[in-house]
């Protein structure tokens, strides 16, 4: 299997400034051989005995009678065809348990129903394979276990009639690790289940006819590859994701940020359609696919942000015509896509946009060893309530930073505030996304020439892959990472001081955070030691408890967020409990916020970011999950003023505060929805004593 970016032929022509993307001629891994099946006999379909026994003409028979004198109780038969039955009988027919040796050596031992083998019992055939299970009218039917010769394959599951039909896993070496586990239909693989080939590759999904047909994942271990999407007769059409995996670059290389990857229409196990495929680079192509090559329409997106869009003939683009946003003069910087923040139609737009990309520029070298820094971060809480740590997935190799080592970055260049939450950079990003669909979307429905889609164009929300906004999983490129720091700093000063250019608020974030705090350590002991695997063991295995808090006072739970307005009521209602410790305002906002900065180089009063409490308003801002979950560490620390450790801090506090709390509206009833002190829609309560500033007594628990 070759590499996406290793034939020459399939690019587009080169920049003079620019390293043309890799190629994607790549022709998806041919389909694995089938796994050897086993000799599984034609005694696999039917047994070599009638079903009716009766029928055999007995020649002798040594054992007991009834009165009448017919076999009954233990004895011994011979029959006319050289079949001997040794077992109970009763009434002169075979029943109960008993073993019939046939003519040819096959043998049943098991049970008998009236001349009928029906039960449960054991086949053995000559070449020492055997069945054991359940039997009806000499055919296996129900639950049973075929071994075949010498142990090499085996199938455990369900029969009807002789043959496989409803759940079970053949196994096709002794080893059993090359197997089909899943459903059968009148003997053959049909329905959902897990196949995996002698060289470790595996398919989860659906079957019919022995095929994969439908919904399906397969992973190419040997190639380091993995597709996932629709099948038809075991080739990929239809629609599906083809990932190419890379485990030889240096984790966090910015020159090579992500998996190679397409996103769209499959026919007969080649890109045929609409597609977008991802490059390792950064780059991107939307657009139209011609036998697994780029072909049509489509708009082609650099590492760096410039984009083309324009025709492609078999995986080139021609010449670029006049019209086309051509990128003929790319230079070796960031192309940002703000004209949202910044009027780039404008020649004054045009000027500071330049200002801004120039300023980049400076940056450029500084900006790539933090995103490669925080790319390799694992040592934040950014895991969920349910104990899972948001981290790249296990034996997924994955170049770039994401959402939750950005939030660490975010934190630890004090860039967070109680102005400027992280739930807040998540709707930018989000923000800054959907501009970037919309756009490439405009370029392509402009063109007549656009193929039929078929609703397959690029839509606004393409990227997410089934991503909420909130999760911190997701990847972010470093034009992303570039961008969104712009945006960031847009969102910090300028939204709050319309004197302040996006430029100076740039160089803001960079000169009085990113310099002063990034990849720096020891800069916060808290910070540190609520990354303890301890403290994390401690949170991990009261996930419930804290699950039930968070759902239980933020109003947007499922969307993994809550207000600081809800925590402020949550920590009003938990001064009821323990040591029934009150806090103002002010010290609430305090657990929630990381450390302030201190001032560098400017006044932050002219940015206009020394916000208050007087308004009110900084109640509506949103945390996450993980603000929360680290609100809390906070919050028992504050809690227990003795020299432990914060692991058991965080003890002293979920059984004391935590537990009596939730205990406490399990004692209200099921259903009831009453917070303690004012309940969530009583914020006319809090905003007065938010006014006030006044610290809350201990209230009656209702």
């Amino acid at each position: 299997m070759s590499d996406p970016s290793s034939d020459p032929s399939s690019l587009p022509p080169a920049d003079p400034a620019q390293t043309p993307p890799p190629s994607t001629t790549v022709v998806p891994p041919s389909e694995p051989v089938e796994p050897p099946k086993p000799k599984l006999k034609e005694q696999l379909q039917s047994l070599p005995l009638d079903a009716n026994l009766s029928k055999l003409i007995m020649l002798s028979y040594v054992g007991e009678q009834d009165e009448e004198n017919r076999a009954d109780g233990q004895g011994v038969a011979k029959f006319n065809d050289g079949h001997i039955y040794e077992g109970t009988w009763k009434t002169g027919m075979m029943h109960g348990k008993g073993k019939y040796t046939f003519s040819d050596g096959v043998t049943y031992a098991g049970q008998f129903t009236y001349n009928s083998i029906t039960g449960v019992g054991v086949y053995t055939w000559n070449d020492k394979s055997t069945y054991s299970g359940d039997v009806k009218d000499g055919l296996r039917h129900g639950k049973g276990v075929f071994t075949a010769p010498d142990g090499k394959g085996m199938y455990d599951g369900e029969w009807v009639n002789g043959r496989r039909e409803g759940e079970g896993t053949i196994y096709y070496n002794a080893e059993k690790t090359c197997y089909y586990q899943g459903q059968w239909k009148d003997n053959v693989r049909s329905g959902k289940g897990v196949a995996v080939y002698p060289s470790g590759n595996k398919y989860d999904g659906e079957w019919k006819a022995n095929r994969k047909n439908g919904k399906g994942k397969m992973e190419w271990i040997d190639v380091n590859e993995s597709y996932e999407g629709s099948w038809v007769d075991d080739k990929q059409s239809g629609y599906g994701i083809h990932v190419w995996l890379d485990g030889d670059v240096a984790h966090g290389d910015t020159a090579r940020q992500r998996c190679n990857q397409y996103a769209g229409q499959w026919k007969a196990g080649v890109r045929e359609g609409i597609g977008t495929f991802q490059y390792a680079n950064g780059s991107e192509y939307h657009g139209a696919w011609s036998g697994n090559v780029k072909h049509g329409y489509g708009v082609f997106t650099y590492p760096d942000g410039h984009v083309y869009e324009g025709p492609f003939v078999n995986d080139r683009m021609p010449g670029r015509e006049e019209g086309n946003r051509a990128t003929e003069d790319v230079a070796p910087q960031l192309k940002l896509n703000i004209s949202d923040l910044v009027e780039d139609e404008s020649e004054e737009g045009k000027h500071q946009l330049k200002l801004i990309e120039n300023l980049l520029l400076r940056y450029n070298s500084e900006l790539k060893v933090v995103y490669k820094h925080y790319s390799g971060v694992t040592n934040g809480l950014g895991f969920g309530l349910g104990g899972e740590e948001s981290t790249k997935k296990k034996n997924e190799v994955v170049f770039t930073m994401n959402m939750e080592q950005f939030r660490i970055l975010c934190k630890e260049c004090k860039l967070l505030d109680n102005s400027i939450t992280f739930a807040m950079v998540n709707q930018i990003f989000y923000r800054m996304r959907r501009h970037h669909a919309l756009y490439i979307s405009s370029a392509w429905e402009d063109k007549e020439t656009k193929q039929d889609d078929s609703g397959a164009v690029y839509y606004a929300d393409q990227d997410e892959n089934g991503m909420g906004v909130n999760n911190l999983e997701r990847p972010l490129l470093f034009r992303e990472f570039v961008e969104g720091l712009t945006r960031v700093a847009y969102h910090k000063y300028c939204i709050i001081n319309k004197s302040v250019t996006v430029k100076t608020a740039l160089r803001r974030v960079v000169e009085d955070h990113i310099r002063v705090y990034a990849t720096q350590t020891g800069l916060n002991a808290f910070e540190d030691k609520m990354t303890e695997p301890k403290v994390k063991l401690g949170l991990t295995s009261n996930a419930g408890l804290l699950s039930a808090v968070f759902e239980k006072y933020a109003k947007k739970a499922e969307d993994g967020v809550m207000s600081k307005r809800e925590f402020l009521i949550f920590v009003a209602d938990a001064s009821c409990f323990g040591n029934k410790k009150s806090y103002s305002p002010e010290e609430v906002m305090a657990f929630c916020e990381p450390s302030k900065p201190e001032h560098h180089h400017h006044h932050h009063a002219q940015f206009g970011v020394e916000n208050g409490l007087d308004d009110g308003a900084i109640f509506e801002n949103l945390m996450l999950k993980a603000e929360f979950l680290e609100a809390v560490c906070r919050l028992a620390n504050a809690y227990n003023t003795n020299m432990v450790p914060l692991q058991e801090k965080l003890k002293t506090y979920f059984v004391g505060v935590l537990g009596p709390l939730m205990d406490n509206f399990k004692q209200a009833g099921v259903g009831e929805t009453k917070i303690f002190v004012t309940g969530l829609e009583g914020q006319k309560v809090v905003d007065k004593d938010i006014k006030k500033g006044l610290q809350r007594p201990p209230r009656r628990i209702l």
